[in-house]
């Protein structure tokens, strides 16, 4: 564990050849002298910190001190409520996504686009990507068979490539040749990527996961965002 707080006299009296560039910067440019920190910490994780200073040499109270501990204590209350809402926020929408593809599923038995192209739309939706994409695999081909937030020209671009065998060369053929996640945060840097005109549009980070039956792949999940940004483990497919 480590202090409870940070209280320092004089912080120009410091940084006299020591001290940290911040600090400098804080007490020649802010002019602040008196500085006091408690930190944000839950379980002995640092969250963050609170920091306070004066323009003049004058200790802070053990009053004002137990007082800023006190709102360092609230802040990582509401830090943690805030978390917990939002997870319960995903669960619930993770559940709803599931309840409506599984109601497709009852009202479509022998038609299974509808659920392709619920899948697709949740994915995106819930994921964070700019477009998901549905593959099915046949044993030997992957098909493009249902997408969510494509434009036309994409679309296009993506038929234009499958079907296609499994292999290094798309990220998807690469998650259903490995039977394991693909997860690249630009497939057009990507050394094994061999079909550029699948970046219409601008598309950078893709994530695609593999549909197993027994351990064999059947399909795949493909989410793309603008972005070159890898996905979270809390926004992949699963």
């Amino acid at each position: 564990m480590g202090k409870a707080y940070v209280h320092t006299l004089d912080l120009a009296a410091i940084n006299a050849g020591r001290a940290k560039p911040l600090n400098r910067a804080v007490a020649d440019l802010a002019g602040a002298r008196t500085g006091l920190l408690v930190p944000l910490s839950k379980e002995g994780a640092l969250l963050g910190a609170i920091r306070l200073f004066r323009h003049e040499v004058h200790p802070f109270t053990e009053q004002q001190i137990a007082l800023l501990q006190n709102f360092a204590t609230q802040a990582v209350i509401a830090m943690e409520n805030a978390r917990l809402l939002t997870e319960t926020r995903e669960a619930l929408e993770r559940q709803t996504a599931t309840a409506d593809i599984l109601g497709i599923i009852s009202s479509s038995p022998t038609d299974v686009q509808p659920t392709f192209e619920a899948i697709a739309a949740s994915a995106s939706t819930l994921c964070g990507a700019a477009n998901a994409c549905v593959f099915r695999f046949d044993g030997s081909l992957i098909h493009f068979v249902a997408h969510y937030g494509l434009t036309a020209e994409q679309v296009e671009a993506t038929h234009r490539v499958f079907p296609i065998s499994p292999g290094r060369g798309s990220i998807t053929a690469r998650a259903i040749l490995s039977r394991e996640t693909a997860h690249v945060a630009d497939f057009l840097a990507d050394p094994e990527f061999a079909h550029p005109s699948l970046s219409q549009g601008g598309l950078n980070t893709t994530l695609s996961v593999p549909m197993l039956l027994d351990g064999q792949p059947i399909g795949a999940i493909t989410l793309v965002r603008p972005e070159k940004e890898l996905f979270s483990d809390s926004k992949s497919v699963s």
